[in-house]
């Protein structure tokens, strides 16, 4: 009896190189069968299980039975299932054709589920920051709105409408830049915690934490814009009677 391994088995049994050696151990009837070949791991229930030592006999010497075959196709590979079939039945009369399916329709039955939960996370993730945004822009709207007095006050000791713009943007800038870092630091710890659940990606996307970060700078310093610039177009007496 012949066998082919996988990776996980050699690293199992400790030899980097099995091929010519002879199972030994609890095989039962496999015991003394020589290694002929080795292949790379493979997953077979879902892309996130760890590959398992595996052992690949032919189907005379008690292998499971059936046959897959895959092939290989730099064009669409449905447009080749009637030429397969064709071969097939021309080589192998009696062999039925079954399940033919891409790799890409076998990858996506067996993430469906983590794809749908992705998706709804998506969602609500837009939905958190689109109100993040509202309550953002509220919440700084009204505090410079507060600010109408001191606005007419500088205005009315002679300071340029320009700077107290200037003024009023920057104090929106360093709330905008001490949220988005402490912000950051607090997405980066927890994205930690999910890595275990994710697949093909890592726990932090670089490109997502910029946009949403400018984003939320942009609306901050709209929300210190549009107040700001209708408190200086008030009279400087009108103003110092704000409340």
């Amino acid at each position: 009896i012949v066998t082919v391994v996988n990776q996980a088995f050699a690293r199992e049994v400790g030899e980097s190189h099995p091929i010519g050696r002879q199972l030994t151990g609890d095989f039962s009837d496999l015991k003394n069968s020589e290694i002929v070949g080795m292949v790379a791991d493979a997953k077979y229930s879902s892309l996130r299980e760890r590959p398992k030592p595996t052992l690949y006999l032919a189907e005379l010497q008690g292998g499971i039975p059936g046959v897959t075959f895959e092939i290989r196709t730099a064009t669409d590979p449905k447009a080749l299932v009637p030429v397969v079939r064709q071969t097939l039945a021309r080589l192998a009369p009696d062999v039925p054709l079954a399940e033919v399916k891409t790799q890409t329709d076998i990858i996506g039955e067996s993430v469906s589920t983590q794809s749908d939960v992705a998706r709804l996370a998506g969602l609500f993730a837009l939905l958190a920051l689109g109100l993040a945004c509202i309550g953002l822009y509220g919440l700084v709207a009204y505090s410079v709105a507060r600010r109408t007095g001191e606005i007419g006050l500088r205005m009315a000791l002679g300071a340029a409408r320009e700077e107290v713009l200037k003024m009023v943007l920057g104090t929106g800038a360093q709330l905008a830049v001490a949220g988005i870092a402490i912000g950051v630091a607090l997405s980066l710890a927890l994205t930690r915690l999910m890595a275990g659940m994710l697949y093909g990606v890592g726990g932090s996307d670089p490109l997502t934490l910029a946009l949403a970060s400018l984003l939320l700078a942009a609306v901050t310093l709209l929300a210190c814009y549009i107040p700001a610039r209708r408190a200086m177009r008030i009279d400087p007496s009108t103003a110092l009677r704000y409340e």
